[in-house]
């Protein structure tokens, strides 16, 4: 074997040739992860990365969003319309500061800014479409 790699992503389009100090680079950057294939001469098939360079932690790739981490769309804005006063909607969101803020400012002014609190939830549900994690709503 010669001292370039070519990688490619499966499915992907090949790249290279690179050396071995750039894709160790590479790797610590978090440029390249587990699905990431390697091909150098005398090499018969791609293989994966790990099997080529042993030795190196290579990311594994970034995962999806699990089906119970997204959350309904109709709940966010149904709580923030019935409840949102509470903030409840942006704790259900798991936007926490947000929610706790709103229940506040609706206690502690004994409900006197509660209208206030209310526009600013009808805000919210018209413009929100992603929790506190990035996970768009369903």
């Amino acid at each position: 074997m010669n001292n370039t790699y070519h990688l490619t992503q499966p499915g992907g389009t090949p790249h290279g040739p690179y050396s071995l100090e750039a894709i160790k680079d590479m790797m610590a950057k978090g440029q390249i992860n587990s699905q990431t294939l390697c091909y150098t001469e005398g090499m018969q098939n791609w293989a994966p990365i790990s099997t080529i360079i042993p030795g190196h932690v290579i990311p594994p790739p970034p995962s999806a969003p699990v089906a119970n981490d997204i959350k309904p769309r109709a709940a966010y804005v149904i709580l923030g319309i019935f409840l949102g006063y509470l903030g409840i909607h942006n704790f259900y969101a798991g936007y926490v500061n947000k929610g706790v803020a709103q229940l506040l400012i609706t206690l502690l002014s004994c409900t006197v800014f509660t209208p206030i609190v209310f526009i600013w939830n009808i805000i919210e549900v018209c413009t929100v479409n992603k929790d506190a994690k990035g996970i768009p709503f369903s």
